[in-house]
Order: C-alpha cells, then structure tokens, then sequence
C-alpha cells in the first residue's frame, strides 16, 4: 500500500491548523504536519535535511502572517530571501516561499490565504511561484486538485 501523502500546513490561524483544516485533509487522505506560526516555519524549514525532504510531499502557505515580537526576529534572518522588501503582514508569508522553493526544489507548493479578492496583485504576484491559489475555505476542489499535483511531482521526481 502507498503511503499517505504528507502535507506541511503553514498557517497562523489556530481555528484552521489546529481544529478543522488537519481533520479535513486527514479525511481527503493526507498526513499534516502543522507551522501556526511565521518564526515556527523558519526554524522547520531551516531544518529540513535529506530525509525530512523525503517525508514532505507538498506545502500549504497562507501568506498572511502577524508579525510577533518572536517572529520579528524570523523575519530578520530571511532578509536575503525577501522578495521587493516586503515586511508587513500581508506579504511575510510570501518570504517564506525562496526558502521552501530552496528546501523543497520538487514539491508543490499551494497557497491558501483570506486576502480579500479586492487586494490587487496578489494573484498575480505569486504566479510561476505556486501551482495551486485559492482563497479560504478551501473547497472539495481544492483537496483533488492538491492530490493530482503530488501524484505528477512524484511522477516527475521517478
């Protein structure tokens, strides 16, 4: 039997990490493996190595990300991987993607974030960068299309 597909969720927000959204993805047969917060997904993702790689088969972002006083100093040590300098909130999630493009070359990266439709450019700025965009709650669709981009990463990767 195959393994379940393994997906590294990072998300601030705790009613979506920590209550509905794993139960979900468990029952749409994937592990998680939860970051609810900005610095805890630096310091995971800074300790990827070899075999933690292996275990990983895709990565879910929200790309909007209160800035603590902790993940302040997260953000500090990802200064040569932000992109056009941005520091506020709606953009510190998107300083995660270099880093888990450079940890995680082959895996599919999807994002799931509740910027409002009416924040222009953000779509757009993230294309080429992510395969899947989709605005909170995730629907049915969301589930297979994540599915179908595993499977072709791991075909990819054979």
């Amino acid at each position: 039997m195959a393994r379940k597909p393994t997906v590294l969720l990072i998300d601030d927000e705790l009613l979506t990490i920590m209550r509905w959204f794993p139960v979900r993805m468990r029952k749409h047969g994937f592990n998680v493996i939860s970051c609810e917060s900005f610095g805890k997904a630096v310091d995971l993702l800074l300790a990827i190595n070899d075999e933690t790689q292996k275990r990983i088969d895709a990565v879910i972002l929200d790309i909007m990300f209160p800035l603590s006083a902790a993940s302040q100093e997260a953000f500090k040590r990802l200064t040569s991987h932000t992109p056009n300098g941005l520091t506020d909130a709606m953009g510190a999630g998107m300083t995660l993607l270099p880093l888990i493009r450079e940890k995680l070359p082959s895996k599919p990266v999807a994002v799931l974030t509740s910027v409002p439709e009416e924040t222009s450019g953000v779509e757009g700025s993230l294309a080429g960068n992510v395969e899947l965009f989709q605005r909170k709650p995730a629907d049915e669709s969301f589930f297979s299309e994540l599915k179908e981009l595993i499977e072709k990463a791991q075909e990819a990767s054979t």
